[in-house]
């Protein structure tokens, strides 16, 4: 009986034991501190998911600002070469078209041209310029039909040409193209019966403003004739001006 006294106190000793280590040391794994590791675990992992994502914004951040500044500086580099290439092509147009203005007056001849006839008298005397009265053509307004004179209106060579018909009657007259004061063709006109025309010519280079008249060095009374088949006439054209 005793015995049995004893066993059974242990035994029941032992469950209590037993149940005290479960109670203080045998936890279950889904219990409250279990769950604040797994927790605390989980936000320690996002913090550095969150830090690793925020060094990459930075460095993409970072990038973009390189690749903007790289922008930037191509774009001031492109204006730079541009501004100095339109500056350069302006330059060039400009030279090109004074070039082109230069060229164009050089081969551009402006049209002088004039044709009188009709002298104020058929018998001048030596010394004397002719004076054509009747202005048939004149582009330029340059001959002056009361003086005799005309003025080239621009540098160039001109192509002159004068023509006498002399009265019969043993007649003479000595003509000349003056160039100023200078005689660039000289002409005798002499017959002692018949009556007749005759021309001469002459190729001139006038300085701007410069005078071209017909004189006469020398001559006899009434030595010209105006008929209507008989024409006196002066004339002369630009032919360039270079």
């Amino acid at each position: 009986m005793k015995y049995y006294k004893t066993v059974h106190r242990y035994r029941t000793f032992t469950l209590i034991i037993f149940l005290v280590q479960g109670k203080v040391f045998g936890e279950p794994h889904c219990s409250k501190f279990h769950y604040e590791e797994q927790t605390l675990e989980k936000i320690i992992r996002l913090e550095f998911q969150m830090e690793r994502l925020q060094l990459e914004m930075e460095n993409t951040q970072k990038r973009t600002l390189d690749t903007l500044n790289e922008l930037e500086n191509f774009k001031e580099k492109f204006s730079t070469e541009f501004n100095g290439i339109k500056e350069q092509n302006r330059l060039n147009l400009e030279n090109r078209s004074e070039d082109l203005k230069i060229l164009k007056d050089s081969v551009s001849i402006p049209t002088v041209a004039f044709r009188s006839r009709n002298p104020s008298s058929t018998s001048p005397k030596s010394g004397d310029k002719i004076v054509f009265t009747d202005t048939l053509h004149d582009s330029a307004k340059s001959y002056d039909n009361r003086t005799g004179i005309f003025t080239a209106p621009v540098a160039g060579t001109y192509l002159f040409n004068v023509h006498l018909c002399l009265a019969d009657g043993s007649r003479y007259i000595y003509y000349a193209i003056n160039v100023e004061s200078t005689a660039v063709t000289n002409t005798l006109l002499h017959d002692s019966s018949e009556r007749f025309c005759n021309s001469a010519t002459a190729i001139v280079y006038l300085r701007k403003d410069d005078n071209v008249y017909i004189k006469v060095p020398g001559t006899s009374s009434n030595a010209l004739r105006e008929a209507g088949n008989e024409w006196n006439m002066f004339s002369g054209v630009l032919l360039n001006n270079i």
